[in-house]
């Protein structure tokens, strides 16, 4: 199973080719023909491109975030985990000090 990031790798590398196809795409398309309408649909292509990649920079630093927060989650549900074995065995201990003196 491939993690959020990995995924997220995937769409830039994805969205980065698209990018390059659209650029040659309309690269060829201006050689042929050599008008305003053609320069614009570049511009628009590029704006676009920027803006795809703009948004996967930005899932990027959130998905860091999260794993930083996550990692640290996982951290304190380790130590919750070893306090309450060491509650259970204070209690365990309790009860048969208990059970002992009855």
């Amino acid at each position: 199973m491939m993690t959020l990031a990995e995924v997220l790798q995937i769409l830039q590398a994805l969205s980065i080719i698209c990018g390059i196809i659209f650029l040659f795409v309309n690269f060829r398309h201006g050689q042929k023909s050599d008008d305003s309408a053609s320069a614009r649909e570049i511009g628009v292509m590029l704006s676009e491109i920027g803006y795809v990649k703009s948004q996967n920079e930005t899932l990027l630093r959130k998905l860091e975030s999260t794993d930083t927060r996550y990692m640290q989650l996982v951290e304190r549900v380790a130590a919750v985990e070893t306090s309450d074995r060491n509650a259970h065995n204070r209690i365990d201990t309790i009860m048969k000090k208990i059970v002992g003196e009855k």
